[in-house]
């Protein structure tokens, strides 16, 4: 795999990328295009973070890199577990919305949206990384799943909403027991 020009069409060329990517032919490209995107992140955010607490002063050691390091690694497993989950229940939404294509086309292109967190490093970028990443879902969707933009966009957004309600709705049912 070419990462870098792999990356690149990612983020610079989203529909031309996926009219070309196979929905099929294994987990393994995309999971470890995936994994690369989020040591590249956690590697970033924790300079970030490192050089802005040294920057305004903070009394940081090497052992607060350490539990921020473990932190931010935490964090990004995190997301990385739930763009899987959201993969799940984006492609159950594109099936009930008539949708062609399949989980395996839909976790690869989860995976390779995974592109735009690399900028997620940059402090006040964030909010624009997610963003891109969330276009990158929509445009992708639609074109693996062959949808309209309209049904992609409230598939996307749905994947995200559901699965936060029903952690809401646990969590909330777990304070009453």
């Amino acid at each position: 795999m070419e990462y870098i020009k792999t990356w690149k069409e990612v983020v610079l060329k989203p529909a031309e990328f996926y009219w070309k990517m196979p929905s099929a032919g294994g987990y393994a490209e995309p999971l470890t295009f995936a994994a690369i995107n989020y040591v590249i992140s956690w590697l970033l955010s924790v300079l970030a973070s490192f050089s802005i607490l040294t920057i305004y002063g903070s009394e940081s050691s090497y052992s607060d890199l350490g539990v921020l390091s473990a932190l931010l690694g935490a964090v990004l497993l995190a997301i990385f577990t739930s763009f899987i989950l959201q993969a799940l229940v984006a492609n159950f939404l594109y099936k009930a919305m008539g949708g062609t294509g399949n989980l395996e086309g839909t976790l690869r292109l989860s995976l390779y949206a995974s592109a735009a967190l690399i900028f997620s490093a940059v402090p006040f970028i964030t909010p624009v990384a997610l963003i891109y990443e969330l276009y990158l879902l929509i445009v992708d969707g639609m074109i693996v799943h062959t949808v309209s933009m309209h049904k992609s966009m409230i598939i996307i957004c749905l994947s995200f909403f559901l699965p936060a309600v029903f952690v809401w709705i646990l969590t909330a049912l777990s304070s009453f027991a």
